[in-house]
């Protein structure tokens, strides 16, 4: 069913909710669910009096305010009463002062502002997940005041179980967003407008979203299961932001889910084709970061074609309790694939729920980590800017006052505790490629390229002291003076998922730092066994230094591992070296550091980029990704994205693939014995393909048609009938050329040509996650 807008008449929606008697209404909020540039909804709860209304205007003293009795009231959960007005008839990028009032008294003085009709610079949050530990809520509830952002998105789950009191409480918990201000000589609060969501422990009774903040989302005015979805715009054209409801997955909501499903596709295809952004968000995430959930949520997984489709930006998912990041990525075969434009998903809740551990790992992820936090975005000019702080340190963050705010809106506090994932740091900077789609800058694509990267956790660490200390819980400690001790890390790692002849080309060391130093640490190998349950000072003895670090910033930290330290863990996996783990320790200064443990939940990690096979060992074998791909069309077009196409008549226009492989790695000694080629294809296809030896030498800025014309000898012939990553063995042919081209012979590549088929196919280009690879196996002579 489609949503109708209906217009409302011009007046501030007002909500009141309570349990207490009170000498005049409280637990005010704003809330957003329609045109934040000309409407706003306010909520008080009933004081001790009756007939309650709002005063209201643009003039801080109070002259000119308009009174406004409340237009709705709903009694939530039979106990939680509420009173709603909605203020029509806005000003943009206008301070609005008001007073929730009844006939025994009038509430403290509020304000808040509406949203600009125009592109601008400006700052808002969102998280979720704030459920049963009051302690986090609140500093997550102080950090949104001191940050003073103009709109806050929240995910779900606000409490556990959904009840009045829990309610009533969390209420009480929000005032403590409030920013205090004195505006011509008055008091004043300034109050947050929020944008709530449905969680799974809002699923008993999801219209607590129009009973509790008054959302009318269809502006019908009635409470309904269809004020759980809506959007709104920001900034004219610059941005709309979209809530869904993942409560509609269960059974006996599917037409619910089907008209959310329709209505999402018609708004993203009518008023949200008309901005330059697009934001979503949404409770239940579509891949859980933690074994504790699902791997996957099917039908939120159905969004994941039409947010590609019509170029969703950025998704906000919540319920794991945890934090991650993901690369720009797209929908492919059930899962995602990382490319250099697509959405982008952050998350995933805890706003004061207890927080799970981010152990399920995937290549499309950034990072991921798990503690209390919520994420600053802010539109900067063409770009977004997304940050995590974490509650923890929130005490030392200095607020913001009303006139930085209003000088600069994107300036933030001092001293917030932010996230520094791997990759992008605290700052990950988001822009938009020429179709709309999201990219990440500075993100050059990294490919392990001819190798595989394996993720290891630790299996053990423990942390000792030379005075006898001892500690195995939920953080490990190292520190040159501690009390007069000097404290050691030992963290191991089992690498039994290696193959034994993996030829290591990288390693680093994956910290999650909890506790900051200035001063430097180093990294050692380890002469002797020992076990956490066991171990002491006396196994914790300084070996070849195989890495230094400062861990000046809270958060991911990667150490790449010197030539010594990349040898040392080649002999653990081939066996030539003992694997005792390694030892960190500090290099003379007292300034200790702390990093989470494995018992923490986020333990450290071995990164280790390697190879098939060992040069040295008589046999070898690279996987060498495209250095250059286009396609290229007979009536002139010329591709080159993240997706290569060829067919035998597109409109009329027959389209091929031009791929070319740098052999610069393969050893001089080595002679190929197997040669293959690796395609990711996302848009199979039933007709029949071939791979020709290209004759022309080219490049992907001037590549044409005449080119892709120049044919060699045939190297396979084989049908794409399946999307996902499709092995095209090149036979004694293809062994040929790559042992020629080894000799010296001119290498132009290979040509991907349609065998009389209009059925296209469509593979993925080295400018996506997977590229194109050249597979050669060989024996070393």
């Amino acid at each position: 069913m489609m949503k109708q807008a209906k217009q409302v008449a011009a007046g501030l929606v007002l909500a009141a909710v309570g349990t207490s008697v009170q000498a005049a209404p409280e637990q005010i909020r704003v809330v957003w669910d329609h045109d934040p540039s000309h409407e706003a909804i306010i909520g008080f709860s009933e004081g001790s009096g009756s007939s309650p209304y709002v005063i209201w205007g643009t003039d801080p003293s109070g002259n000119g305010w308009s009174n406004q009795a409340y237009q709705k009231s709903y009694n939530f959960d039979g106990n939680l009463r509420s009173y709603f007005v909605r203020l029509t008839g806005l000003q943009p990028s206008t301070s609005y002062y008001f007073r929730a009032c009844d006939n025994a008294g009038c509430s403290e003085r509020f304000w808040f502002r509406s949203a600009s009709d125009t592109a601008s610079d400006f700052t808002f949050i969102a998280g979720g997940d704030s459920r049963s530990n009051p302690t986090a809520r609140r500093q997550g509830n102080r950090l949104v005041s001191k940050i003073r952002p103009q709109f806050v998105l929240f995910g779900g789950d606000l409490t556990d179980d959904n009840r009045a009191s829990e309610l009533d409480e969390w209420l009480d918990d929000w005032t403590e967003s409030y920013s205090s201000d004195v505006i011509d000589g008055l008091d004043y609060k300034r109050v947050y407008p929020l944008v709530p969501t449905v969680g799974n422990h809002e699923n008993d009774d999801q219209t607590f979203i129009c009973k509790v903040f008054g959302v009318d989302a269809n502006q019908d005015g009635n409470c309904t299961l269809d004020d759980t979805y809506f959007a709104f715009s920001v900034g004219g054209g610059q941005a709309r932001f979209y809530t869904l409801n993942t409560e509609f997955r269960n059974s006996g909501y599917e037409t619910e889910w089907r008209e959310q499903m329709n209505w999402l596709q018609s708004d993203l295809a009518s008023d949200g084709s008309g901005v330059s952004w697009r934001m979503v968000q949404y409770h239940k995430p579509m891949f859980p970061r933690t074994t504790s959930k699902p791997s996957k949520y099917y039908k939120m997984y159905e969004w994941a074609d039409p947010f590609h489709s019509y170029k969703m930006n950025l998704s906000f998912e919540s319920d794991s309790h945890l934090v991650k990041y993901t690369w720009p990525v797209i929908p492919s075969d059930g899962s995602y694939i990382r490319a250099d434009a697509g959405t982008l998903y952050v998350g995933e809740g805890s706003w004061g729920a207890p927080t799970r551990s981010a152990d399920r790992y995937s290549d499309w992820i950034i990072d991921q980590d798990s503690f209390a936090q919520l994420k600053i975005v802010q539109f900067s000019g063409e770009n977004v800017l997304v940050r995590t702080a974490r509650f923890s340190g929130e005490g030392n963050v200095s607020p913001l006052s009303r006139e930085v705010r209003e000088s600069d809106p994107l300036a933030l506090p001092q001293n917030l505790n932010l996230w520094g994932p791997q990759s992008v740091g605290e700052v990950m900077t988001l822009s938009r490629s020429g179709d709309g789609l999201t990219q990440v800058q500075g993100d050059d694509n990294p490919d392990p390229g001819d190798g595989n990267v394996t993720t290891v956790s630790v299996t053990q660490d423990v942390s000792v002291g030379s005075g006898g200390f001892y500690d195995n819980g939920d953080e490990v400690y190292a520190d040159g003076s501690d009390s007069g001790q000097e404290l050691r890390a030992l963290p191991a790692w089992s690498l039994s998922e290696l193959p034994a002849d993996a030829l290591i080309d990288e390693v680093k060391v994956v910290l999650q730092i909890s506790n900051t130093s200035s001063g430097e640490y180093g990294i050692y190998a380890v002469s002797g066994s020992w076990s956490e349950s066991e171990a002491d000072w006396g196994d914790a003895d300084i070996g070849t230094r195989v890495g230094v670090f400062t861990p000046s910033s809270s958060g991911s930290q990667s150490v790449t591992l010197n030539e010594e330290g990349r040898r040392l863990i080649q002999g653990w996996v081939n066996g030539s070296e003992s694997n005792h783990g390694l030892l960190i320790a500090s290099m003379g200064t007292s300034n200790g550091v702390d990093f989470v443990s494995r018992e923490g939940g986020q333990g450290a990690k071995l990164v280790i980029t390697h190879q098939m096979g060992d040069d040295s060992s008589g046999q070898g074998s690279k996987s060498l990704v495209s250095t250059k791909d286009i396609s290229v069309g007979s009536e002139g077009r010329r591709q080159n994205t993240v997706r290569l196409e060829a067919d035998g008549s597109d409109g009329g226009e027959e389209l091929r693939v031009l791929m070319h492989w740098d052999l610069g790695d393969i050893p001089p000694q080595a002679q190929p014995n197997d040669v293959s080629v690796e395609l990711s294809v996302i848009n199979r296809s039933r007709g029949r393909y071939s791979l020709y030896i290209a004759e022309k030498n080219w490049t992907e800025d001037s590549a044409q048609w005449s080119d892709a014309e120049a044919l060699g000898s045939r190297l396979a012939t084989f049908t794409p009938s399946n999307n996902g990553t499709l092995t095209v063995d090149l036979g004694d042919a293809g062994l040929l050329a790559v042992q020629e081209w080894l000799a010296g012979a001119p290498n132009y590549g290979v040509v991907l040509v349609s065998e009389g088929t209009s059925d296209g196919v469509d593979i993925e280009s080295r400018e996506s996650s997977h590229a194109p690879k050249l597979v050669i196996e060989y024996d070393l002579y």
